[in-house]
C-alpha cells in the first residue's frame, strides 16, 4: 500500500504545475464537480471535506456558493496542495488544506457534515479502509458523495488495458469498481440510504449517509 501511495504522489507532483491548464483534466473535474455540488447542496455554515482534493478545483467552486462553508481538503501530493493553497488563500472559509492519506485521515471522529471523493477513489490501495475512514469522520447522518469512473459491460476491460498502458508506473493496481461492487462496499462499511447514478456515461455517483 505504501509503495502505491508513493508512486501516486510522485506522479501527481510532476503533474501539479500543469494540471489545471490541461483541458481534459479541468473540464472533467469542473462539470463533475458541478453535479457534486448540486447533488449535495450543502447547507449554509456546514463543514465539508474533499478527500483527494488535488489543486482545489471543487473547493474553489464551493466557495462561490457564498454559504459560509467550513471547507477542508486533503491530498497525497504536496505539489497539488501547493497549487490549491495559492488558489484558495483568498477565501477565509478554506484554510485547512492538509497533506495526508485517506487510509488514516487526520481528523477527529464526527467532524464533517459532508465528505466528497471525486475521481480519486481508484488510487486508494485499501478501498474498505478508505471508506471506513471517510465514514468515521462524518457526523451522524452526514453524507458521502463518491464519484469515480466505473465502466460496466464490454468497454470495461478495454478501458483498463488502455489506462494501464498509458500509466504503467501508477495505474497497475488501481480499483475500477462496477456499480454493484461499489454498492456492496458501501453496504459493508455501514453506509445507509445509498443512491447510485451514472453521470455523462463514465462517472458513477455514489451517495450514502452515516
Amino acid at each position: 500500500m505504501k509503495n502505491q501511495e508513493e508512486n501516486t504522489s510522485k506522479q501527481f507532483n510532476k503533474w501539479s504545475k500543469t494540471y489545471d491548464v490541461m483541458p481534459w483534466n479541468y473540464c472533467n473535474f469542473y462539470f463533475t464537480n458541478k453535479k457534486v455540488i448540486s447533488t449535495l447542496n450543502p447547507k449554509a455554515g456546514s463543514s465539508f471535506l474533499d478527500v483527494g482534493c488535488g489543486t482545489g478545483i471543487l473547493l474553489e467552486q464551493l466557495t462561490k456558493l457564498d454559504r459560509g462553508l467550513k471547507l477542508s481538503g486533503l491530498d497525497l501530493s504536496e505539489g497539488m496542495l501547493s497549487v490549491a493553497r495559492q488558489k484558495l488563500d483568498k477565501y477565509s472559509g478554506c484554510r485547512d488544506i492538509r497533506l495526508g492519506s485517506v487510509a488514516k485521515l487526520p481528523y477527529e471522529d464526527n467532524s464533517f457534515d459532508y465528505v466528497s471523493c471525486v475521481h480519486s477513489f481508484h488510487h486508494y490501495p485499501d478501498s474498505l479502509q478508505s471508506l471506513r475512514e471517510m465514514r468515521r469522520v462524518l457526523k451522524p447522518n452526514g453524507k458521502l458523495l463518491l464519484a469515480d469512473v466505473s465502466l460496466d459491460g464490454p468497454f470495461r476491460p478495454l478501458f483498463q488495458k488502455i489506462e494501464q498502458r498509458l500509466f504503467p508506473e501508477r495505474e497497475s493496481n488501481i480499483q475500477r469498481y462496477t456499480k454493484d461492487k461499489m454498492k456492496e462496499l458501501l453496504d459493508k462499511e455501514g453506509f445507509k440510504n445509498i443512491k447510485q447514478e451514472y453521470f455523462s456515461y463514465f462517472v458513477l455517483f455514489n451517495l450514502g449517509e452515516k
